[in-house]
């Protein structure tokens, strides 16, 4: 930066999300360009409640970084409490692990690991009721309410009472949208 000379460098970027990004990028959510970028060597990691056996040395691994950190000396984690941890579901994954575990050596009075607050795994949500009517995406929403604004308005997009000043947008970003949703203008309002 603000050099006169070019300085090669060899870079590696680590992204990690919890998204499926290729189906983002076919609801066009997420850029496909970036998508073949970052996606050079992908590692799929199935969710905490899926890999119990990982847990106890994930226990052991965040204790020890704990204890050091808060000054506290715990040497045994009891059965019962490691029974909770790995029947506990994990919704939160690792980083809920580690508040749980930090947590704990925090309200441990002793050497022994022991638990600020019981493990409840979260009560399955009700299945909504089904709608009466399919539900539109905001896209299909969007697109619909432009097509509204250019018939009532006989396709005039710009000026006043034309679509875009109904809809309350610059015309070149009505024009915009209209392209991204493929409205063009019919053959018999010319």
């Amino acid at each position: 930066m603000g050099g006169i000379r070019s300085i090669s460098v060899d870079i590696r970027i680590i992204a990690a999300t919890n998204r499926d990004l290729e189906a983002d990028v076919r609801r066009r959510r997420f850029r496909k360009d970036l998508w073949y970028r970052l996606n050079v060597l992908p590692l799929s990691l199935p969710p905490l409640r899926d890999r119990v056996d990982d847990i106890p040395p994930l226990v052991d691994a965040i204790i020890s970084k704990a204890q050091r950190r808060l000054g506290k000396h715990i040497r045994t984690i009891p059965k019962d409490v490691m029974e909770q941890l790995v029947a506990y579901s994990w919704p939160g994954n690792v980083r809920e692990l580690e508040n749980v575990i930090e947590r704990a050596v925090i309200f441990s009075e002793s050497n022994s690991l022991k638990l600020a607050a019981p493990l409840k795994n979260p009560q399955p949500a009700k299945t909504p009721e089904p709608f009466d009517s399919p539900f539109q995406s905001l896209f299909e929403i969007e697109k619909a309410h432009i097509l509204m604004a250019l018939e009532k308005t006989h396709w005039n997009v710009t000026g006043k009472g034309g679509a875009a000043d109904l809809l309350g947008i610059n015309p070149s970003t009505l024009r915009g949208r209209m392209r991204k949703h493929g409205i063009r203008r019919p053959a018999t309002h010319s």
